[in-house]
């Protein structure tokens, strides 16, 4: 379905001006590929939207699509992506092209979230990372455990939702949008550093 922006009546608050506002798209609307050419349409909008509501939405942010991995039906499995991979060290993607499937970039949402950073980065938008990491972790989806059909697209839990939380609460740290602290009236509480730990693919949930 083509992605539209609403907006709520007078009488609907939809969030308080100090509220985060996180926006994403998400991979199981791409059924057909009507539904790409929509994509870049609105999200110009959506950064249009953006900079010209900033009194009312200073906080909006928006997370890339996680990976949707290949599905292999005679082993009941999700299947790695090929030509794409996750450097635990440096935390970037890389690209093989020489064995990598064209179409396969637009099916995992890998085309998608170059031009989100692309269209959102004119208008100033943040775009939190969330498919270079979760590239890797083929076997951390559902499967076919509490699910009918093989499900290539949902993660387990714990694993990549909790790494979504995590790149929303660095973004919030490192004030990306122009986010501050809320004013305690004085009163505040030393924050304790959180240590960095090197991302390591992890093995399957369940």
């Amino acid at each position: 379905m083509p992605m539209q922006i609403t907006r709520a009546s007078e009488n609907t608050v939809v969030a308080a001006a100090p509220a985060v506002r996180l926006d994403n798209a998400g991979v199981w609307h791409k059924k057909k590929p009507e539904w790409y050419k929509t994509f870049a349409p609105a999200l110009e909008a959506l950064g249009k939207y953006y900079q010209s509501t900033k009194s009312q939405w200073p906080y909006m942010l928006f997370r890339e699509l996680p990976a949707e991995h290949p599905k292999d039906f005679s082993t009941k499995s999700c299947e790695a992506m090929r030509g794409y991979g996750y450097d635990t060290v440096t935390g970037r993607m890389t690209i093989d092209p020489s064995s990598r499937i064209n179409v396969q970039g637009w099916v995992s949402g890998y085309s998608l979230n170059n031009k989100a950073k692309q269209i959102l980065g004119k208008y100033n938008m943040p775009v939190l990372s969330a498919f270079a990491i979760s590239v890797p972790l083929y076997d951390n989806h559902i499967g076919t455990v509490m699910s009918s059909e093989l499900d290539c697209l949902h993660y387990c839990h714990p694993g990549v939702p909790e790494m979504w939380i995590w790149y929303l609460y660095k973004a919030m740290r490192e004030g990306r949008s122009g986010i501050k602290a809320i004013n305690t009236g004085g009163r505040s509480k030393e924050v304790t550093r959180i240590p960095t730990y090197q991302c390591v693919p992890s093995t399957t949930m369940f």
